[in-house]
């Protein structure tokens, strides 16, 4: 049962010690009450964020195309760098999660499913090679539109500072 709502009230039961609390929510979720009733449920609650929009999506994926397509790159290769500038960490907890990969491999910047930021930090291994930390980057397919919009508009930074006009490539709705 997922739903939208907002918290109603906070009590705290005297009897037990333990914590009650009220929700309101527009969804009807009396069938998924029903079946869960005394049940033992994990409960996660966080701020509610509009997820992007299928407009902003494709705005910038437009722009990963014309962009890789002008420093001849790949399409890949131009999400990864975007998300590393402008994009979100993925966070473990309340760290920033990170990763040590060899240096310089070319197919760090290729992947499609993980995302990095490299670092400075850079050590030679057991092995004699040099190996960077990097910071793994959220995919753009879980940003919300907050997200999605400083994507969009650093995609579009770079490529109006590279001399491109978007207006010759697509339509954007004003």
């Amino acid at each position: 049962m997922k739903s939208v709502g907002k918290i109603k009230g906070l009590m705290r039961d005297s009897e037990t010690g333990r914590y009650i609390l009220q929700l309101e929510t527009d969804s009807r979720i009396s069938v998924g009450y029903e079946d869960l009733k005394g049940e033992t449920v994990d409960i996660i609650i966080r701020k509610h964020r509009e997820k992007r929009s299928l407009d902003q999506n494709a705005l910038y994926w437009s722009m990963v195309v014309v962009l890789a397509k002008h420093i001849g790159q790949s399409n890949a290769w131009v999400h990864n760098k975007m998300l590393g500038r402008y994009g979100v960490p993925y966070y473990y907890g309340n760290r920033v999660a990170m990763v040590v990969l060899p240096d310089g491999d070319p197919e760090i910047m290729e992947s499609e499913d993980f995302h990095v930021r490299p670092t400075s930090d850079v050590r030679e291994g057991k092995d004699g090679k040099q190996y960077r930390t990097y910071i793994v980057m959220r995919g753009s397919s879980t940003y919300n539109t907050a997200e999605m919009t400083r994507l969009v508009d650093g995609i579009e930074s770079e490529v109006k500072n590279l001399g491109i006009r978007l207006e010759e490539h697509f339509y954007r709705p004003s």
